[in-house]
This record gives structure tokens, sequence and C-alpha cells, in this order.
């Protein structure tokens, strides 16, 4: 069995209790619920949990729909990643074998494209078996997008293996930067990560890499370590957006959004 896990954590330090935040009316908290509530109905065999740091939220989720798991965890817990892997060691382990898929999508996409999640978590059984981790990536949306230190880049090769992530427009070009976004090298990665189980569990007892820390990026352990992380081009559909909530400026971009969800 397949499992997603979304961490929606309260104590957010750009936006105080962000998932508790309305969106074009609707509380970010319970947008995730609703992705989670789909793609469990919509993917045979994918089972779906949230996975909180309040009891506030654990009580909002309660009430939302039995069919998702809710779990309170420890709050001091340091990442998302961590947070999954908490979930991971509460299943049975008839529920989770070292090869079956564990997906981390962010808690704060309110409009992410469900038809590309669930075409990514499909295809999860048909990757290289080299490949123990997958993420996703789009092309860029727009040059500033590529200019941009708030979207990370990602640099692929072979057999879609994710060769390196960036905050800075990748790879370094000694010529200037390309002013179309047909021209550019590599693509936007989207916060959304598989892993088999055994793998998330020995990433997450990993101390942080030097490169991770300097850039700020996670997946950049899973590098460092030598995993190599499949990244799965997404073309979502128009009215959806993988972007998170990450600034105040965000929010107001999440208000302005003409979604179509």
């Amino acid at each position: 069995m397949n499992h997603l896990v979304i961490p929606l954590r309260s104590a957010s330090q750009r936006i105080p209790e962000k998932i508790y935040s309305k969106i074009q009316g609707r509380e970010l908290i319970l947008r995730m619920a609703d992705h989670a509530l789909f793609l469990q109905e919509e993917i045979i065999g994918l089972r779906c949990h949230l996975a909180v740091d309040s009891l506030r939220a654990q009580e909002i989720l309660k009430s939302y729909n039995q069919k998702i798991s809710v779990h309170l965890t420890d709050p001091e817990l340091p990442s998302g990643t961590d947070r999954v892997c908490e979930i991971l060691k509460r299943l049975d382990s008839k529920d989770a074998a070292p090869n079956d898929w564990i997906v981390n999508v962010q808690g704060d996409m309110p409009f992410l494209c469900r038809s590309s999640l669930a075409l990514f978590i499909n295809s999860l059984q048909k990757i290289p078996q080299a490949f123990t981790m997958a993420t996703m990536a789009e092309p860029f949306r727009s040059i500033e997008d590529y200019r941009s230190a708030g979207v990370v880049k990602v640099i692929l090769g072979s057999d879609q293996q994710s060769l390196y992530f960036s905050r800075l427009p990748i790879p370094y070009g000694r010529m200037p930067l390309a002013e179309k976004v047909d021209d550019l090298i590599g693509l936007s990665h989207i916060g959304v990560y598989a892993y088999q189980a055994q793998t998330l569990l020995k990433l997450a007892a990993l101390a942080p890499h030097k490169i991770e820390l300097a850039e700020g990026l996670e997946q950049l352990r899973a590098l460092a370590a030598g995993i190599q992380i499949y990244a799965w081009k997404a073309n979502p559909n128009t009215g959806t957006d993988f972007r998170g909530i990450d600034l105040p400026s965000d929010l107001a971009w999440a208000q302005a959004f003409n979604s179509n969800l």
C-alpha cells in the first residue's frame, strides 16, 4: 500500500498560524484536506494522512471527514520530512513494506493540480528500480521565475535523474541569461516528494549536509548521500498551480488567483 502524507504546521515562522488563513473564503487546512480526500478516492491502494502539530488543527480535521487519517505529531519536529517519517513509524509493517512509496505533499499548496499529482503517484511503480526517491518538476512559467531565488530549479541528466537543485539560475552560463522560457535549461521544481519507505527512514536519520544548509533545500541531503532522485515532469492544468504559501505576498497572490478548483 502507498501512503500520502500532508504535514500541516501551525507554528509557521513567516506567516503565524498559516494553515488557518482563509484562501478565497476557505481555510488552507481544509483546502489541503480536500486534496487528500480527492486523491484517496481517486487512486486505488492509496491511503492519505494529515499530520498536524496542534489540538486545534486536529479538532478541525476530525470533524472534516472520517475517511482521512489525522495524526497529532510533536510540534518540535524540525521539518516536514521528519513529520512524514513519524507517520511512517506509526504504521504497521503490513501497511508499509520497505518498497512501498510514501508521498510527501507540502501543506501550503491550495491550488495544486490534482490530476498531475495523481499521475505522478500512479507512475511511481513504473520508474527505473535504481530510483528510490522521486519528485516533480515543470517547465518555467516565466523568465522572472527562473531568476527568482524563491523558485527552486532542478537540472536533469539521463533517465530523468536529478543532478542538482538550487535557488539560483543553473547551470551557470558564461553568456547572458536566456530571455525566452523555451531556451532555458532545467525545470522549475515542485515541492512534492516520494520515497520508498526504507529510503525515507534512512534520509531522516542523516544529519543535514553542508550543501543542504547552504541552499536551504532538504533534497540536497539525499543527493549528497548518493540517493538518486527521479524527476517526473508535470504539465499542470490551467487554473491550478503548485505554488506554496511561504510569504505574505503569496497570500495576496492566492486571493487573486483564478482557480478552477
